[in-house]
């Protein structure tokens, strides 16, 4: 993860500033689009595929998802399995366990993964991001190349400079601009080529690299590249942890992003109630959230002694465990909730949507600010379950009436 963090910093901040116009929202267990979409799409589900296209901005999320149609703006996607074909004409950012591309991509590419590969066939006009454990470039690279990896192979060409960072790399491919390589144990095939001036490092030492210089390129050994024992390598741990807190946070913002639609969708007046409560009776909520905080484990522990409440025990802990996942989203929910009778003005769902999302953000930038943060944000949690709870058990006794 180490370097990542300008590019992933570049990208939080195009989430953020990203402003949500018109858009279609689809969420089930299986999602597939063969119709085209003329505004932006945002697809929640376990199964996606996209089959049309899509003349805005694409975000989708879930367990395999397949594109083959054009993305006329920006794709983000995240999941098990991402499969990316077709075209998407502005920049792509792209995170899975396995991630397989072979697009024509016009602007940026951004991937992580557990296992990454760009096909031979696949174009990318702008700069490339790679960040995996088992990485396969064989694409054309319109501008520069970075990769930072476990296991790299590389063929296809880069027609500017290339950075390369992992512990096993073969490459067989060809670097136009200048090259910056720091490998444990590098192989170079004989389609490699190094058209500029190459800086590299690997555990063996220095390496031949004559065959694969063209013109009056030179390659330099360069130690400094390499793992050192001293008080730089506490200043790279602390770029690297950073990064990683980064990219979590990314990824995490993305997830807030469709769980916060998927509330709104499906249960938006009760955090409409949750909210009017929370503003009503605000001590109280609080009251009521921390008890909810503290006697459930308690109540949990009980009901696992006596075999006949194991089942509620277990039901009980899932939604203990999903309040405090998805308690940031929550607490954003209603008190959106309370500006929004503040402002004495309806809000139709987009504007909901916006406003809560950038509360979530702000939520999240709370939590970094030590101990007095902290405390007012888990006053807000303790407010916003106390909101909540007592809505719920309103809306199952009118069910029960029903």
């Amino acid at each position: 993860m180490r370097h990542f963090s300008s590019v992933v910093l570049t990208l939080v901040m195009v989430i953020v500033a990203t402003p949500v116009h018109a858009a279609t929202f689809q969420q089930a267990e299986f999602v597939n689009v063969t119709v085209p979409v003329n505004d932006n799409l945002y697809v929640a589900g376990t199964t996606i595929h996209i089959e049309e296209n899509v003349s805005g901005d694409l975000l989708v999320a879930g367990s395999n998802v397949q594109i083959d149609s054009t993305v006329g703006n920006t794709l983000q996607a995240a999941g098990g399995q991402v499969n990316i074909e077709g075209t998407v004409t502005q920049s792509a950012r792209v995170a899975g366990g396995t991630v397989t591309i072979s697009a024509h991509i016009e602007g940026d590419l951004i991937v992580a993964g557990g296992q990454i590969f760009v096909a031979s066939g696949a174009v990318i006009d702008g700069d490339v991001m790679i960040f995996g454990g088992t990485i396969v470039m064989d694409a054309q690279v319109g501008k520069s190349l970075k990769i930072y990896g476990g296991d790299v192979t590389l063929g296809g060409s880069v027609q500017g400079p290339a950075e390369i960072h992992a512990e096993k790399a073969t490459l067989n491919g060809t670097i136009n601009g200048e090259s910056i390589l720091a490998i444990q144990n590098l192989s170079l095939r004989e389609n490699a080529s190094f058209a500029e001036n190459v800086r590299y490092w690997t555990k063996e030492g220095e390496t031949d690299f004559a065959p694969t210089l063209e013109r009056d390129a030179t390659a330099e050994f360069d130690t400094t590249l390499g793992p050192k024992v001293n008080s730089d390598t506490w200043e790279q741990a602390a770029v690297a942890g950073g990064a990683l807190a980064v990219v979590f946070g990314v990824y995490s913002l993305l997830s807030s992003a469709l769980i916060l639609l998927l509330f709104l969708l499906l249960a938006r007046p009760l955090f409409k109630r949750a909210g009017d409560r929370v503003r009503a009776e605000p001590w109280w909520s609080l009251l009521i959230g921390f008890l909810y905080v503290a006697v459930t484990p308690v109540l949990i522990l009980l009901l696992f002694v006596t075999l006949i409440g194991i089942p509620l025990a277990l039901f009980t802990l899932f939604l203990y465990i999903f309040s405090w996942v998805f308690g940031t989203v929550i607490s954003a929910m209603i008190l959106t909730r309370w500006i929004e009778t503040r402002n004495r003005t309806p809000w139709n769902m987009w504007i909901y949507f916006l406003v809560s999302f950038l509360i979530v953000i702000g939520l999240k930038l709370l939590m970094i600010i030590p101990i007095l943060g902290w405390i007012v944000y888990i006053v807000l949690l303790f407010m916003a379950f106390g909101g909540l709870l007592p809505s719920l058990s309103v809306k199952a006794k009118r069910s029960s009436r029903s």
